[in-house]
């Protein structure tokens, strides 16, 4: 694998960045984490990023990212700390243990991605999803529907409501 990277973004997928490792040559993929993905439920192979980051959104939630070339997350494991997800990159890629290097940008740094990559206010909870009509956010209903681009949003509540509605004038 190429160890000429560029560091992570501090943010990606509203997960800010604790640390990262690259998987070179001195790295063994042994194969033994089972990660499946996609629509058809492949398992997940060999990647050339790692990452280590904490949801934004669930402080304490620590997210163990397998990325390609570019910083996407191809896969993903949840887990309680840092040093467990150190532990469950080693189980898959022995010797990674020794390549993690802190990443976790100033607030400052933090900041300024947020405002210039994510147009978002970093001291708003921007990370919420909340229904465009009804304000709720995606915790007080059963489906959130929209566009993650747009970051519009409309729950089923207001969904059923607007087709009682639509129903209504169509049968007066």
């Amino acid at each position: 694998m190429n160890s000429n990277v560029e560091i992570p973004p501090p943010v990606i997928h509203s997960a800010r960045t604790l640390f990262y490792a690259v998987n070179d040559d001195s790295v063994e993929f042994t194969g033994r984490i089972n990660l499946f993905v996609g629509d058809n439920l492949e398992k997940l192979g060999e990647m050339p990023l790692l990452a280590i980051r904490e949801n934004f959104c669930i402080p304490g939630d620590i997210l163990l990212f397998f990325c390609n070339k570019d910083w996407e997350p191809q896969g993903t494991i949840g887990l309680e700390s840092a040093d467990a997800a150190k532990e469950k990159a080693e189980v898959g890629y022995k010797g990674i243990s020794n390549k993690w290097v802190n990443a976790e940008a100033s607030k400052e740094e933090l900041n300024k991605y947020l405002c210039e990559v994510y147009e978002v206010d970093p001291d708003s909870e921007w990370w919420k999803i909340e229904c465009a009509f009804c304000g709720k956010d995606d915790s007080e209903v059963d489906r959130m529907l929209g566009s993650t681009n747009e970051k519009i949003y409309i729950c089923d509540n207001c969904i059923r409501s607007f087709h009682e509605i639509i129903n209504e004038d169509n049968n007066a």
